[in-house]
């Protein structure tokens, strides 16, 4: 009875690394992965807790920018509260980073007093403040600054730079007709008192004309009587 053909193994480039079998294969699966300690989830929140801090600033920073810039009232009320909105849940992300750096921080200090953290509290007794600043302090400001800026614009108490602006030009565009219109009006009264007066002149001229075809009249009709009276037979 022959033997079925088996399919050669086919052999690995030069270039490429033969794949691991039977013992080695075994170390490998068993090998533990690498220790994910305290220390290292202290790096990667802190990491996390500064990138969103700083996209906080940047998105606060074009709030602003696009809240003055604005020319109109609706869309300057609509950016302060759209911002707030935004910038809130922005801050709810960092300050939950920030009380899980806080809790990490307080487990190194309880847990491991080999610590660097530990020689630090020991010597500098105010140093975790700058980063209550960055999780709480600045981002919570920010969101009450732009809460009453917000309210404010909606009250009445604050208005955008540029639509005063535009009001102002808008006032003087007005003022600019209203002199035109005068102005117009003025040249309108002019002509018409001109062409009054040049009525009054043609009514004093056709008046004396009428008073000579008047006295001419009169003249022929006492020529007339004089005439008559000498013809007529005493």
């Amino acid at each position: 009875m022959s033997e079925a053909p088996t399919n050669p193994v086919p052999e690995p480039a030069n270039d490429q690394e033969p794949m691991p079998s039977g013992p080695r294969l075994n170390t490998l699966i068993d090998r533990p992965t690498p220790v994910w300690d305290m220390s290292q989830e202290r790096a990667f929140l802190e990491t996390i807790m500064n990138q969103r801090f700083n996209f906080f600033l940047l998105f606060v920073g074009l709030v602003l920018n696009a809240a003055v810039n604005s020319k109109d009232s609706l869309w300057f009320r609509g950016t302060l509260t759209a911002g707030f909105i935004f910038a809130a849940l922005l801050f709810v992300t960092i300050f939950r980073a920030h009380c899980k750096v806080n809790t990490v921080f307080t487990y190194l200090r309880n847990h491991d007093r080999s610590h660097p953290i530990v020689y630090m509290d020991q010597h500098h007794d105010d140093w975790w403040r700058a980063r209550r600043l960055l999780g709480a302090g600045i981002p919570a400001a920010a969101v009450l600054i732009l809460f009453f800026l917000a309210l404010g614009a909606w009250v009445g108490f604050v208005s955008a730079p540029r639509s005063n602006e535009r009001e102002e030009i808008e006032k003087l565009a007005r003022e600019v007709q209203q002199m035109h219109l005068a102005v117009t009006n003025n040249h309108a009264l002019t002509a018409i008192q001109q062409s009054l007066i040049t009525i009054n002149s043609e009514m004093g001229q056709t008046k004396a004309a009428l008073a000579d075809v008047a006295q001419r009249q009169k003249t022929l009709t006492n020529f007339s009587s004089n005439r008559t009276e000498r013809l007529s037979p005493k």
